[in-house]
């Protein structure tokens, strides 16, 4: 479009940004540091830190403070300064801009990233259907080939109309997660949802509650105690509940009795057992 009017190009912008740490003594120092963190293994699964590590570097937002590298060696104190200090050049002022958005509430196609992190409890609305997720990773992009949500935008047609009209580009993420099913017993179900944001532009603010998915910390109080109230309620399955039962005489006695246990979704589960003899009438 710049070509077409005549405008200066603009700057261009990277596709994508990684780092590779190569010298032993910088690898070391990195390793110290995460061994440090106590909880470092479940909140960054599968980090390789021979590997590239992508922008925009999960793991200093995460862990960053003015004290971060108090406790390392001073060569490996040394070395993550140089390191976290030109993180900390490239990506402050990003880092800043997301500590705000989250604080109230919001978030953006550039921010999405930084949403969500392992553990984390999340609520969908799904055709009417509240559901509840544990995250056992931070958002990505699905395909990590595809540009970033700036690149994104679908093409203008520029054949009749000089100011067509133009669909809001929605940028999908996706985030691994499980949650508890139950069919006489606990499982977890492990999946890959979807977290959908509409929006004009990359720095575009939307609301974190109208995501698709997102973190029960942002949910209303309404949601938050149905989700609690419902937890109990299914919990409580681990113990059968009788809601009723029938025998062939009508006696309690040691016979295969048919139990129904009422599940939280309202429905009964049948489940047929052998219960010790008695004689007592029920």
């Amino acid at each position: 479009m710049a070509v077409r009017k005549k405008y200066p190009l603009p700057r261009p912008e990277p596709f994508t940004e990684t780092i590779c740490l190569h010298s032993e003594v910088m690898i070391a120092s990195a390793e110290q540091f995460f061994a440090r963190q106590p909880d470092f293994s479940s909140e960054f699964p599968g980090f390789n830190i021979r590997g590239t590590i992508p922008a925009p570097y999960l793991f200093w937002y995460h862990y960053r403070s003015a004290k971060a590298l108090e406790n390392l060696d001073k060569v490996h104190r040394d070395h993550m300064e140089l390191l976290t200090g030109w993180i900390n050049k490239t990506c402050s002022v990003m880092y800043s801009r997301v500590d705000d958005q989250l604080k109230r509430g919001m978030v953006s196609s550039e921010t999405m990233p930084f949403l969500v992190k392992p553990g984390n409890a999340l609520v969908s609305l799904e055709k009417g259907t509240l559901r509840a997720f544990v995250a056992s990773s931070w958002t990505f992009r699905t395909n990590s080939q595809q540009p970033p949500p700036f690149l994104q935008r679908p093409p203008t047609d520029w054949s009749s109309d000089a100011k067509p009209a133009r669909s809001r580009p929605t940028w999908s993420w996706s985030v691994r997660a499980w949650s508890y099913k139950y069919d006489g017993r606990f499982y977890r179900n492990a999946e890959t949802p979807l977290i959908t944001l509409s929006a004009d532009h990359l720095k575009t603010e939307v609301e974190i509650s109208q995501l698709s998915m997102y973190p029960v910390e942002y949910a209303r109080r309404e949601v938050k105690d149905l989700l609690v109230a419902r937890g109990e309620t299914f919990w409580g399955c681990r113990n059968k509940r009788l809601v009723a039962y029938r025998d062939e005489g009508g006696v309690y006695n040691s016979v295969r009795l048919t139990v129904y246990t009422m599940t939280p979704s309202g429905s009964y589960l049948t489940v047929t057992d052998t219960i010790r003899p008695s004689t007592e009438q029920r």
